[in-house]
């Protein structure tokens, strides 16, 4: 899956990892921002910063695994690495080589 600059409204999805869907969402256009949240939250924690951001950037906002409506589909221990490798290859199947 790559995603195209242009992408206005707020799109929810899951991307496929190792043994986890990672759930996604995507609004605005322009350069790409990702945004994380911290531990023991979900991706909802940005919808204030989405709302200041308008339009101006690709917004890609993710609940990482054990969060919000990301599913693991294999029980593995929960660590900065695992969620590292997962946001790894959330971008490379979205075709983000260097968001902000």
């Amino acid at each position: 899956m790559s995603l195209p600059t242009e992408r206005r409204s707020t799109v929810g999805e899951h991307v496929v990892v190792a043994s986890a869907d990672i759930h996604v969402e995507i609004s605005g256009s322009g350069p790409p921002v990702v945004l994380i949240h911290g531990l023991g939250l979900r991706g909802a924690l940005w919808n204030r910063v989405r709302a200041a951001l308008g339009d101006r950037h690709l917004q890609v906002r993710i609940d990482l695994r054990g969060a919000g409506a990301s599913r693991e589909t294999e029980r593995e221990p929960l660590t900065l690495e695992r969620w590292s490798d997962d946001l790894g290859e959330v971008l490379r199947s979205l075709g983000l080589g260097r968001p902000v």
